[in-house]
């Protein structure tokens, strides 16, 4: 699961309630408590679509024999260091 407190989620919060903390804390046009609330809404939600995110491309990773590799780096059916077949 994400941090709510690592800086992805954060930024992320950040950009997606600027034009709510803007207009809080530098026009004062809106209310600081409720830019906070939109932040912290903010912040809960991008955490779970950055967890949902880290979940669905969990197993995409490719995996060595996907790339036609052994556990020992070397190529299936070759015996190592000589470059032939091995059976």
């Amino acid at each position: 699961m994400a941090s709510p407190f690592s800086g992805l989620v954060l930024a992320t919060s950040a950009a997606l309630t600027s034009p709510t903390l803007h207009a809080a804390f530098i026009a004062g046009t809106v209310p600081v408590e409720d830019a906070l609330l939109r932040f912290v809404t903010a912040v809960v939600i991008t955490t779970v679509a950055i967890t949902l995110v880290q979940w669905l491309f969990h197993g995409t990773s490719p995996r060595s024999d996907a790339l036609g590799t052994t556990e020992d780096g070397g190529t299936p059916g070759v015996a190592p260091g000589t470059g032939t077949s091995s059976g």
